[in-house]
């Protein structure tokens, strides 16, 4: 009984880490959509943008 319990609280507390880990993710790439939406408007060209995102990902990938 007492390890099902201790099953389920983890469970539980995995899905709620999952649930922040997913609304922190939509909230850093909208914004990023907006910074690089905003950067191909502005220069009406695409490769600042692809070239910022790029940059990005590799300064938060390490």
């Amino acid at each position: 009984m007492l390890e099902e319990l201790a099953a389920a609280a983890v469970d539980r507390a995995m899905l709620a880490a999952r649930r922040h880990f997913l609304v922190a993710n939509v909230l850093t790439a909208l914004s990023g959509g907006v910074v690089y939406m905003g950067l191909a408007l502005y220069t009406r060209s695409l490769w600042l943008a692809i070239m910022t995102h790029g940059i990005y990902d590799c300064s938060s990938s390490g």
